[in-house]
């Protein structure tokens, strides 16, 4: 952390950082930022000493390295322990305007404004969350909702690449990978991909028979060579076959478990055994006479296919001590760094099947899912993931389009339940009770007669077009029993049906004033009357008074 002690240099290259300061490239430390520096290396520090990945550490200080370059290239203002909060709030806020205009992406920002804000917090003296939350950057927008047709599209994804990763696990048997060059790998689907082990992807009856011209001629040196290359099989030479199959066996077992990627990749051998339990087995390790905690969850059909990766990786790995349970190996037939595992090489073979890789964070947040969606359980996907109830939410659970429609339908039936009405709209209880203050020749609610389910207490309208239309038609069929009954043309007001239709009158009113959508809805309908037009629910009654006026 020296290169926060100078102007500038956490711009420079984190490889060649060192030797400039001690060239005197920036100067002589800034004292005033020691204080802060110091800090934040016994923050930094403790979380190692706690068991912090070297990626975590990795992720810090390039965090803290854009704190220290947006400070340096402000102003000339020192970041202390007294202007350390100030300066972190200064630079999300830049951080938020460079995102408002598409310079920099929410996302990333996001995690970079996390990571720094942390230990800059604890360093001053902070809770680890307090000061990033006193900044305005947002986190990337809402998360998407699973529709039917998404869910099923992730589903089908999900499932063909399972069904191509089972495909390469069954094509790479211990002989085969020590076998003849080209390694066939066979999809179910018919595809093909050929796997050389990092050599050209050329056969030697082809070379022999002169059909490459150039460079490339053959000569009996690149025979030779290539010979001597197809003789090797150690794990060495073979270690892309080799990763390969890791690779296909950790996803499958990710899926399997819901284990993170991390704990995966840490996970060690031991002398693997099952607890039988309704759905499947609990995994236990046995190990130095002693029979551990249960270390993760399988299904019953998964136990056949792991027992047979683990006799595979005793003999593949007969002689390395490396006790991981997936121990990657490099070009030089050392243990791999997890680190740098980016996924690349299965992704290029499952191209070849025409099938889209599903990464180990997405595959967990489908299992997740999925499983939320079939127990209807949070407290139990969560306990089965590793996780808090809250942390399941906010992290993991996607809204679900259907799962939502049918917990907001199943809501209205348990607190309005509305059932068929006689009248416009719909009925929340089916037994008649007349509004107050209703006018006296107003007709009775009787839940058979339509006239009077505008009366009733129990009566609902709905928000749509096709319910206006519907009061309208009423109104004009009531129109037109007023006009047939002459005997009331005295005192229309005192007509049942006049009642009615003023009481339609006054729920169109409401509509063509309450929002500017409903007011088209009324506009519409009044040109729809004027057309004769009318809601098939009237239309043959308002036939028939017409016949009769």
């Amino acid at each position: 952390m020296r290169m926060f002690l100078y102007r500038g240099a956490s711009a420079w290259r984190k490889d060649a950082v060192r030797a400039a300061i001690d060239a005197g490239a920036f100067g002589s430390p800034i004292s005033e930022r020691l204080p802060l520096v110091v800090s934040l290396h016994d923050r930094v520090a403790t979380g190692v000493a706690k068991g912090h990945s070297k990626r975590t550490l990795e992720n810090v200080m390039t965090a803290l390295r854009a704190y220290f370059r947006y400070v340096d290239e402000a102003g000339p203002e020192e970041p202390t322990i007294a202007t350390a909060a100030r300066l972190y709030i200064e630079w999300m806020e830049w951080c938020a305007q460079r995102v408002a205009t598409h310079d920099l992406k929410a996302s990333s920002q996001y995690r970079t404004g996390v990571t720094a804000g942390a230990p800059l917090a604890l360093a001053i003296g902070r809770t680890d969350s307090s000061l990033f939350r006193a900044a305005r950057l947002e986190r990337k927008g809402r998360k998407k909702a699973i529709y039917r047709t998404s869910d099923k599209q992730n589903l089908e994804h999900t499932f063909a690449m399972g069904h191509a990763l089972l495909d390469i696990c069954v094509a790479l048997p211990e002989t085969v990978i020590r076998g003849r060059l080209p390694i066939l790998l066979t999809f179910r689907s018919g595809q093909t991909y050929e796997e050389w082990c990092g050599y050209r992807r050329r056969s030697v009856d082809e070379l022999l028979q002169g059909k490459v011209s150039g460079r490339l001629r053959v000569s009996a040196r690149f025979v030779e060579e290539r010979r001597r290359w197809e003789s090797d099989v150690s794990n060495r030479q073979r270690s892309p076959a080799i990763n390969t199959r890791l690779d296909a066996e950790l996803l499958i077992f990710i899926a399997q478990t819901g284990m993170n990627l991390t704990q995966a990749w840490k996970m060690q051998m031991g002398d693997f055994r099952y607890e039988s339990l309704r759905d499947g087995y609990g995994v236990r390790r046995y190990k130095n006479r002693r029979l551990g905690e249960v270390e993760f969850h399988i299904y019953s059909e998964y136990r056949e296919h792991f027992d047979r990766y683990l006799k595979w990786r005793a003999v593949v790995f007969a002689d390395t001590d490396s006790d991981l349970l997936f121990p990657y190996i490099n070009k030089k037939g050392e243990p791999a760094s997890h680190g740098k595992r980016t996924f690349k090489e299965i992704e290029m073979r499952l191209a070849a099947a025409q099938v889209k890789l599903v990464r180990p964070q997405s595959l967990r947040q489908t299992r997740i899912n999925w499983m939320l969606r079939r127990t209807g359980d949070p407290a139990l996907t969560a306990e089965m993931h590793g996780h808090s109830v809250e942390v399941l939410h906010d992290e993991y659970e996607r809204p679900h389009h259907q799962r939502a429609v049918a917990e907001t339908t199943r809501f209205w039936h348990e607190t309005d339940p509305a059932i068929a009405s006689p009248g416009p709209g719909v009925c929340v209880v089916a037994t008649p009770m007349m509004l107050p203050e209703s006018p006296e020749e107003a007709p009775k609610p009787d839940c058979r007669a339509p006239d009077g389910c505008l009366f009733c207490a129990h009566q609902r309208d709905l928000d749509t077009l096709d319910h206006v239309w519907s009061l309208a038609s009423l109104r004009h069929l009531k129109s037109l029993e007023m006009a047939r009954d002459g005997l009331w043309m005295a005192t229309p007001d005192k007509h049942p049906a006049h009642r009615v239709m003023e009481r339609i009158s006054e729920k169109l009113e409401y509509y063509a004033h309450s929002t500017s959508e409903r007011a088209v809805w009324v506009e519409e309908v009044a040109l729809r009357m004027s057309e004769g037009r009318h809601h098939k629910r009237w239309a043959g009654w308002i036939a028939m008074a017409e016949l009769t006026v």
